[in-house]
Order: C-alpha cells, then sequence, then structure tokens
C-alpha cells in the first residue's frame, strides 16, 4: 500500500490539474486528457475547436456538433471572446474542458443575440487540431461557413465560405446615456 503523503501528492496533483481558475476569471475544468500530448494550444497556433454554449440556465444557445463543424481560430488574435481564449489555451488535441465564463470575460453587460447581458456562459469544448495555418479557405467546399451573424439570430447570410469583417466608423456618431440609463444608444 502506498505511503499517506503520496496519496495525499497524488490526490492533490490530480484535483489541480483537473480544475483550475484564477480570481475573477475562467472556471476550467478538465473532464478529458488524452493519454499522449505532443503539442498544446499557444498564442499564434490555430485551433479548431467543436463546443456546446449554454447559460446557466441550461439554454443551448449554440452548438458547433449540431452544425458538424468547429471553429477554427488563431488563438490570441482576439477573434473570441477573452474567455475562450483563456480557456483554450494550453489545451491538447483530444482534450475536453467545461468552461465557465464571467460576463466580463464573454459578452459583458450588453450580451449579443440570444445572450442577455450580464450572462455567465457555460461551454463544453473538445479540441480537434492546432495547426501553424488555418485548414479552411473559401476553396475548400468541404468545409461550411461559419457565420457567427446567423447563429446569434441575425437574418443575413454572407455566403458559405465567405468571411466577412466589418469595420464601423464611430467618429460621426454621438453616444447619449451613460451606465445608469442602461445601455448605450447610438444617434
Amino acid at each position: 500500500m502506498a505511503q499517506p503523503s503520496l496519496l495525499l501528492f497524488l490526490c492533490v496533483t490530480i484535483l489541480t490539474r483537473t480544475v483550475f481558475a484564477n480570481t475573477d476569471g475562467v472556471i476550467i475544468n478538465v473532464t478529458h486528457l488524452p493519454e499522449h500530448c505532443e503539442t498544446k494550444a499557444v498564442d499564434g497556433k490555430f485551433v479548431a475547436v467543436h463546443y456546446v454554449g449554454k447559460l446557466t440556465d441550461g439554454t443551448e444557445f449554440d452548438n458547433s456538433f449540431a452544425r458538424g463543424e468547429p471553429i477554427e481560430f488563431e488563438l490570441g488574435s482576439g477573434r473570441v471572446i477573452p474567455g475562450w481564449e483563456e480557456g483554450i489555451h494550453g489545451m491538447c488535441v483530444g482534450e475536453k474542458r467545461h468552461l465557465e465564463i464571467p460576463p466580463h470575460l464573454g459578452y459583458g453587460n450588453e450580451g449579443i443575440g440570444p445572450i442577455p447581458g450580464g450572462a455567465t456562459l457555460v461551454f463544453d469544448v473538445e479540441l480537434m487540431r492546432i495547426t501553424d495555418e488555418p485548414q479552411v479557405s473559401a476553396q475548400d467546399d468541404s468545409y461550411p461557413g461559419y457565420d457567427v451573424y446567423q447563429n446569434f439570430g441575425g437574418d443575413e447570410s454572407f455566403g458559405e465560405g465567405e468571411e466577412q469583417l466589418a469595420e464601423v466608423d464611430l467618429s460621426s456618431m454621438q453616444m447619449y446615456g451613460d451606465e445608469d440609463d442602461g445601455p448605450a444608444q447610438w444617434s
């Protein structure tokens, strides 16, 4: 039988490896860790992630598994919410995590589409691949396009495989109201 100090060390090691969070940050629970991990997700690498996104009441707002396509993005590029940047960083291919993302690392007090302002987000994520270059292109018809606007209740479609980036010039707009009056409004 193992010595008590060795058992205690192993238990603490397993617990700290499985659930970790920083103050006011993402709560990360590793639900599956592959036996071998040769490469970890780090800033500058392209990652493909399958996920199910829910509110804390269990309401599902997005599901890449149902669409049959993971989302691909460059980690550290700011293309996803900060909670995802933090929650995906350090994952291995095949690893699964349960993320609880506080509002300030998600969509804040404003929310977006079916996600209300101030919502804590819950994601079950699985890292599918890590590459140096994006694996999806407009010429790759086998990989359907990802349309965030449409997934969040929009009625505009940008077409399969097209990436849409919007630039908004706020210099001619005036903002009125303040935090006590509710969300900012533009005129």
